[in-house]
């Protein structure tokens, strides 16, 4: 997703480009690091052309590399960056409740199921959000990196500045994500598809924090209470 508007990277291509090269789309837990190392990782190959999903599938199989195939490449790529924000979401509980296990296992849960809600609700497939794309990466990424980290210095007390301070000034796609996000949900709810507030409530108050100045506590407390 863009930061500039709400719409997903399939549809931001020039409509020519999109007509004569079919787009893949790859998702799911895949740390580089990991990746260079043979160590086992899956994936999912999205695109609306069967022939060219399939090719890139085979491109990258390996004996470590398992490689699964759909044609909702629009609710894989919602779940790429829905994940972000989520995960800036579990960062935001991480520091403002330290070592806590239930929360986290909690978030993990809510957090798919409202990415499963977004992408129906988006004309996607509900299962792309329970599957690699969706948990898978959603998970993976909430272990650890830059918006996880962000995420908990913010849950902690610190404002956007402090935050960025001591991480180096490093790049939070998760912000972009969560702004885009919600301008996706505001277009999807005026269209009677979805209610913010009712259907999405986590990321509604990870959205609130971030963009409105809501007090990290304050937002938690109110997301529990519901």
């Amino acid at each position: 997703m863009r930061f500039e508007s709400s719409i997903v990277i399939e549809q931001a291509l020039p409509e020519e480009l999109r007509d004569r090269i079919p787009v893949v789309k790859i998702g799911g837990p895949i740390i580089a690091k990991e990746l260079a190392h043979s160590m086992y990782t899956e994936a999912v190959f999205a695109s609306k052309n069967d022939r060219a999903t399939k090719i890139a599938k085979k491109a990258f199989e390996s004996p470590t590399f398992k490689g699964n195939i759909t044609s909702d490449i629009d609710g894989v790529d919602l779940c790429a960056a829905f994940k972000n924000s989520y995960a800036i979401g579990m960062g935001i509980m991480s520091g403002v409740e330290v070592d806590t296990n239930n929360s986290k296992a909690a978030l993990i849960s809510r957090g798919t199921v409202e990415m499963s809600v977004i992408v129906e609700a988006y004309g996607g497939c509900l299962r792309t959000a329970s599957g690699i794309a969706g948990i898978g990466d959603y998970y993976v990424t909430s272990q650890g990196g830059r918006n996880g980290i962000f995420g908990k210095y913010i849950g902690e007390g610190l404002s956007h500045e402090e935050a960025f301070e001591k991480m180096s000034s490093r790049t939070i796609d998760g912000l972009a994500s969560t702004r885009n996000g919600y301008r996706l949900l505001e277009e999807l709810e005026h269209d009677g598809r979805i209610e913010i507030a009712k259907d999405v409530p986590f990321f509604n108050e990870i959205y609130q924090i971030l963009f409105e100045e809501k007090n990290a506590k304050e937002a938690m407390r109110n997301y529990w209470s519901q």
